[in-house]
């Protein structure tokens, strides 16, 4: 059984991002979507790709909690038996979808489930500006990629346009005189200076959000979220426009 290091950034990355996911801010999705997604089912059977990930002195808790297997017999439950009795405990009614969702923490879910399982659940959902915000801040933050590549795919992503033509397009007169000034008075024209003095709000604000999507898609790819084979930019993975949906 396989665990993520709970303090590599990337890690770091995603449980920032599902903490935010939970809070009414940055809801991405429901509770019963996270459900169907970690263990869907019908009256009949279920798929789990959540429980058989989590020791069972992890999963044990969690059930006997739910008041669904005893304390003693939770621990001991093989796969099997902890799916069937996850799932014969939803189609009952004894656990709803906030049951579910509460049931597995945040920090449970991105120890021990692969990640690549947990981004595709995050990305399939209507990400809000408050959700690119925070991840492309906290992808910043935590040096998961730099303000070069960042430009650079930007520039991937936006139909022969340059990085800086793809921020500035969006901005208004008085936007881009203080994001002038503002790189002049800090005297630093690099790619950071310009990202930092224009400020990841400003941003993500006046960016389309396809665009901005294709980067975190691109972002995934380089750091191992999906298993896209494609390449960009230099020291990036390749950023394909998307024709995503975006809700306020």
């Amino acid at each position: 059984m396989t665990t993520t290091d709970p303090n590599a950034p990337l890690a770091r990355f995603c449980l920032t991002l599902e903490e935010f996911r939970r809070s009414p801010d940055g809801r991405v999705r429901a509770e019963r979507e996270f459900v169907s997604h970690f263990f869907a089912y019908d009256a009949n059977e279920a798929t789990d790709i959540v429980f058989r990930h989590l020791p069972r002195e992890v999963r044990g808790p969690i059930l006997s909690a739910w008041k669904i297997r005893g304390q003693k017999t939770a621990v001991r439950d093989d796969d099997a038996k902890v799916k069937e009795a996850v799932h014969d405990a939803l189609v009952s009614g004894d656990i709803d979808a906030l049951t579910f969702e509460t049931g597995i923490a945040a920090d449970v879910l991105i120890r021990w489930v692969p990640l690549s399982d947990w981004w595709s659940f995050w990305r399939g959902g209507n990400l809000s500006e408050r959700a690119i915000l925070k991840a492309l801040s906290t992808g910043y933050e935590l040096g998961l990629f730099d303000a070069h590549w960042f430009l650079t795919t930007l520039e991937a992503g936006a139909e022969s346009k340059g990085g800086i033509e793809v921020l500035s397009e969006g901005l208004s007169k008085a936007d881009l005189t203080e994001w002038l000034r503002t790189v002049h008075q800090g005297g630093d024209g690099s790619p950071k200076g310009l990202v930092l003095a224009l400020g990841w709000e400003k941003i993500v604000h006046h960016t389309k959000p396809p665009i901005l999507i294709a980067v975190l898609d691109a972002l995934a790819s380089k750091t191992g979220l999906t298993k896209s084979s494609a390449t960009a930019a230099p020291e990036a993975g390749a950023a394909d426009p998307l024709d995503a949906v975006f809700m306020n």
